[in-house]
């Protein structure tokens, strides 16, 4: 993703955001990654049932 290419060095912040489907979404993960990393993962693996 291209938020693991940034965190790994890959590519700049800028070149990330220009090719974002949801920029957005994706300075929001820059931003709260680099304060703790568990956040990104902090819903992984949770369901919601609509029933």
């Amino acid at each position: 993703s291209l938020y693991e290419l940034f965190t790994k060095g890959a590519i700049t912040e800028q070149d990330a955001l220009h090719h974002a489907d949801s920029p957005n979404d994706l300075r929001l993960m820059i931003k709260v990654g680099s304060k703790d990393k568990t956040a990104i993962n902090a819903l992984d693996g949770v369901t919601v049932d609509f029933n």
